[in-house]
């Protein structure tokens, strides 16, 4: 399971942006409510004063409260609503010329895309943010931004320059004795150190953080402590340890209902007891987490964060052309009124005709998109749900009474054929859900799943393996076609490696240089003639087959006695073609 992240996205009384509170025991409940981690309680507070605010008119407490109101979305996963509600804090401030507040607000917008995996963008926002925040001597928001920049250099492995942010940010936190804010930076400190494998040093800082977190009533960052301290003790291979505080951890986030930290709890959980032994504890704990992380899909959310963002960047450039306009149309009224009353007809009339066929077609799209990811997701579910549960209790049924009979000497071969199937056919039914999710299609994830394939495949085999893989993939969408066609090549020609080549050594390499995607799979085993090849001869038809059917190449060098090498080639710009004649979701 993955470590939990904390991104700065944390108000309390004594930083409400330059406003006093004072005698507003409303707002200051709602406050209080999310720094005690009740976060739903506290959008009902704050939405009950936002009413108030609106009838009053008090842009200043409306600011206020939607950046409160983001704070609080965020930490419970509803990434849309929280962008929403801070790019109505900016333009309030940006009334109000309070540069403090936009500084804060476009920090907060930057946290968001870091929980989407937008890195780019999110560094973006921390950039202007800090600009703005330098200009005014705004220690704390300058603080807050070097923290969240190292939570994305440590999400990129480049650890040494995260080291070097959370320093910046801790002793700058220091001098504001900000002690919430140190926390946190103890917390992100201990998860360098254990991708560092310094796991005695990653425990002290976590413990630290909780100490801390535990005396603030933060109980977001108790339970992120609990489980990430938990994700070390298995690491350590204390897995009674590791248990006890991810069980804490779950208790916690499910108090305050925040799906990450219970998704990460029951993910942990699930390998926890697997680890230990404990199958039948474990599968439940795998269910509830594939039934709650369903429910928590990031790909839906990133793409209506990118259409909210997009639609207020164009309502901010259309207020700030229709003030250019506006002040060119006062100077030159009685000259151009006619001529230039007709132009903005027309050009309304034809925005609203193109409007409308856009909006027509976006919502034909959205509607054939959202049938198939349903219906993708649907079949994974069951396949998982279903054939898995299935396939898993023959797997068991049949070890056990494979042992029993070697424990009254007299192994079977029959019941060794049926273990050997079942796990064939469990291996079988992951690649299958993982092709069925549509997530996956990405040429980044293709990649990551054909490494993750041949690792644990040959692991364990009396051949030495070699992978070479690029460490930086271009980001772009593949097929599902090409994402299956790929895979079940490569796997195909792995097995062959393994099954027929009598192979010591296998070689994987894997290029995305002069705009292809390369791929070759070459051993040292017996080789073969190719006018002799019987009826393995379709197998490698078929291989040929599924490549070109993709608009790729597919070539073989056997070498009798000498190995055998098989190259898989396709363009980028056939990957392009491929995306834009499908429909991805």
């Amino acid at each position: 399971m993955k470590t939990i992240f904390l991104f700065i996205l944390l108000i309390t009384a004594a930083h409400t942006y330059g406003y006093s509170i004072g005698k507003d025991s409303l707002l200051q409940k709602g406050i209080d409510l999310y720094n005690e981690g009740e976060y739903k309680k506290s959008i009902a507070v704050l939405e009950a004063r936002l009413a108030t605010a609106l009838e009053q008119n008090d842009k200043n407490v409306q600011r206020v409260i939607y950046n409160s109101l983001g704070n609080n979305y965020g930490n419970i996963g509803k990434t849309v609503e929280a962008l929403q509600s801070f790019q109505t804090a900016i333009s309030l401030a940006e009334e109000l010329n309070d540069k403090k507040s936009i500084a804060k607000c476009i920090k907060n917008i930057g946290a968001l895309y870091a929980d989407t995996k937008d890195f780019e963008k999110a560094l973006v926002k921390y950039k202007e943010a800090e600009k703005i925040a330098r200009s005014i001597n705004d220690t704390f928001t300058l603080a807050d931004c070097a923290n969240n920049e190292g939570v994305v250099f440590e999400q990129q492995k480049k650890y040494d320059e995260a080291l070097k942010s959370y320093t910046t940010a801790l002793t700058l936190y220091q001098e504001l004795k900000m002690n919430d804010r140190i926390a946190i930076l103890y917390n992100n400190l201990g998860i360098v150190y254990k991708y560092l494998k310094n796991y005695d040093q990653s425990i002290f800082y976590y413990q630290k953080s909780l100490a801390i977190s535990d005396t603030l009533k933060d109980q977001f960052l108790v339970a992120a402590n609990f489980v990430n301290m938990g994700n070390v003790y298995e690491m350590k291979g204390d897995y009674k340890k590791a248990i006890e505080l991810n069980e804490q951890g779950l208790a916690t986030g499910r108090k305050i209902n925040s799906k990450e930290l219970i998704i990460e709890a029951l993910g942990n959980l699930a390998a926890d007891y697997a680890k230990s032994g404990d199958y039948k504890t474990s599968t439940e704990f795998y269910k509830a987490y594939t039934a709650t992380n369903d429910s928590f899909v990031s790909i839906e959310r990133s793409r209506q964060m990118a259409e909210m963002q997009t639609k207020y960047e164009t309502v901010k450039k259309e207020k700030e052309l229709s003030k250019k306009e506006l002040m060119i149309q006062k100077r030159n009224y009685q000259l151009f009124s006619i001529v230039g009353g007709m132009i903005l007809l027309s050009i309304v009339v034809f925005l609203l005709y193109n409007r409308q066929q856009i909006k027509q077609k976006q919502a034909r799209e959205k509607a054939v998109q959202a049938a198939e990811f349903n219906e993708r997701m649907r079949i994974a579910k069951d396949v998982h749900d279903d054939l898995g549960a299935g396939l898993s209790k023959i797997s068991l049924t049949a070890n056990v009474a494979e042992q029993k009979i070697l424990n009254n000497g007299n192994p079977s071969p029959d019941i060794r054929h049926i273990v050997s199937t079942s796990k064939d056919l469990i291996d079988n039914m992951r690649d299958l859900i993982w092709v069925l999710n549509p997530e996956h299609t990405t040429l980044d994830n293709l990649l990551a799943r054909l490494r993750e394939y041949s690792a644990d495949y040959l692991e364990g085999m009396n051949i030495e393996v070699v992978l070479d893989f690029p460490n930086k993939v271009p980001e772009m969408r593949i097929s599902r076609e090409l994402q299956r066609n790929i895979f079940s090549t490569v796997k195909e020609a792995i097995n062959n490696c393994v099954k027929h080549a009598a192979a010591s050594e296998i070689n994987i390499m894997v290029s995305t240089t002069n705009n292809k995607l390369s791929i070759s799979v070459s051993d040292n085993g017996k080789g073969f003639d190719r006018n002799n090849l019987k009826g393995s001869g379709n197998g490698l038809r078929n291989m040929k087959q599924r490549i070109q059917a993709v608009g790729g190449s597919f070539s073989i060098d056997p070498q009798p006695a000498a190995g055998t090498t098989i190259i898989i080639m396709v363009p980028f710009e056939q990957l392009s073609l491929l995306v834009k004649n499908t429909t991805i979701v």
